[in-house]
């Protein structure tokens, strides 16, 4: 394994794509979480580990985003097993040209206190077990992890300390932080190595933000989703091709960024295409900049869903209509769905109402009840109150 410091060098490390949502295409529901399967199913997170270095990946992310989420503070030994666990894991599998980082990922479950608490006892487990490489990645807020870099450096000071942050499309992290906020603080921050962006959103729009930063400062990191989430059968899918990924983070190499991977949605495919992609494309000094392009679209066949399979098969189909919310208040309409979905309704419908009272957007409201429980919709669109264009726009839209 390569020393920690080398990352620091001017050159290009393609990086791990996801491990939780990849883990939940191919792993065995039985076993829980990935983070589980470190002690569960220590065999299944190897073959991910050696499925992303076969793609090319040169730095291995342990499978330990979410382990302080899954224990607390109030469980050390346990939270100790994961962290050893998958940190051995990723040493096994990595090579003499590989980096392995000790992944730490927000606990937005547990309060202030306990998230910090259970961070702390995570970095002396990594501490002890040699990690000389840490990436604190998906945060909102830097307040939540400067405080465990400050224990890294006292204990290791020539550690390597990455951090990443998850952006909305336009530049906000959850807690209502801007880009340029962020990159002020960690530009100066002294205990921060390398920082980037990953996780909230597509490589397009990872892009658009990373093209507000100036081309000159630390190195950074840059691993964006495949693309944005759907529900389809009761799972969470995320969209985008590995062709189609690849070449747009590829774009994204210039001479500051340092790290380029994958996170949601992505897979050693991705991971695979990238590689490839990045052979093709030379360094450039320049700064990172947006530009629209068009891109071809093939014609496809909409994806087949319970609905359809039903009434193809001619079987009876149960419908059930609701109104949308008269306020902003969308959970007791979204309560409804589930009970009709555990009652064993095959399609909800969404009023528009005839009467001229304000209400929730029928089509709003229709994917916010999918998006939720996975229960296909029919929104009602009447045409008393809006001409041909906006008729012909909401439909685009969905």
């Amino acid at each position: 394994m390569r020393p920690a410091r080398d990352l620091l060098e001017p050159g290009l490390v393609v990086a791990d794509g996801a491990m939780g949502t990849y883990y939940a295409q191919i792993g065995p529901d039985e076993h829980g979480t990935c983070e589980e399967a470190n002690l569960n199913r220590p065999d299944i997170i190897r073959s991910i580990h050696l499925r992303y270095r076969e793609a090319g990946a040169r730095l291995l992310r342990t499978n330990t985003f979410a382990a302080v989420s899954l224990t607390g503070p109030g469980q050390p030994d346990r939270l100790k097993h994961l962290i050893t666990s998958g940190y051995e894991l990723a040493l096994d599998c990595a090579g003499p040209d590989m980096f392995v980082a000790a992944d730490i990922g927000p606990a937005y479950a547990l309060d202030d206190e306990q998230a910090l608490a259970g961070n702390t006892l995570a970095v002396e487990a990594f501490l002890d077990l040699g990690a000389d490489l840490f990436l604190f990645e998906t945060f909102a807020d830097p307040k939540e992890f400067l405080p465990l870099c400050r224990l890294i450096r006292q204990k290791t000071p020539g550690a390597v300390i990455a951090c990443s942050f998850a952006l909305s499309p336009d530049g906000l992290t959850r807690k209502g932080i801007r880009l340029e906020q962020l990159a002020d603080q960690m530009e100066q921050d002294r205990d921060i190595d390398i920082w980037g962006l990953n996780c909230g959103i597509g490589p397009t729009h990872l892009a658009r933000q990373a093209g507000r930063l100036s081309p000159d400062g630390k190195p950074m990191t840059l691993m964006p989703n495949s693309g944005y989430p759907r529900m389809e059968n009761q799972r969470l899918v995320y969209g985008s091709e590995p062709d189609y990924f690849a070449r747009e983070v590829a774009g994204l190499r210039q001479a500051r960024v340092r790290i380029l991977g994958g996170c949601c949605g992505t897979s050693p495919r991705h991971i695979a295409a990238l590689s490839a992609a990045l052979a093709q494309v030379q360094p450039t000094p320049r700064p990172i900049a947006f530009t629209a392009a068009p891109v071809p679209i093939a014609p496809s066949a909409p994806p087949a869903t319970v609905l359809a399979d039903r009434l193809a098969r001619g079987q009876f189909t149960v419908v059930c209509e609701l109104d949308p919310p008269r306020d902003s208040r969308v959970e007791p309409l979204l309560d409804a769905a589930r009970e009709l979905r555990t009652a064993g309704i095959d399609l909800i419908t969404l009023a528009d109402s005839p009467m001229a009272r304000v209400k929730m957007d029928s089509a709003a409201s229709a994917i916010r009840v999918y998006r939720e429980t996975g229960l296909p919709v029919l929104p009602h669109l009447c045409c008393r109150d809006r001409n041909a264009n906006a008729l012909r726009a909401s439909l685009l839209a969905l």
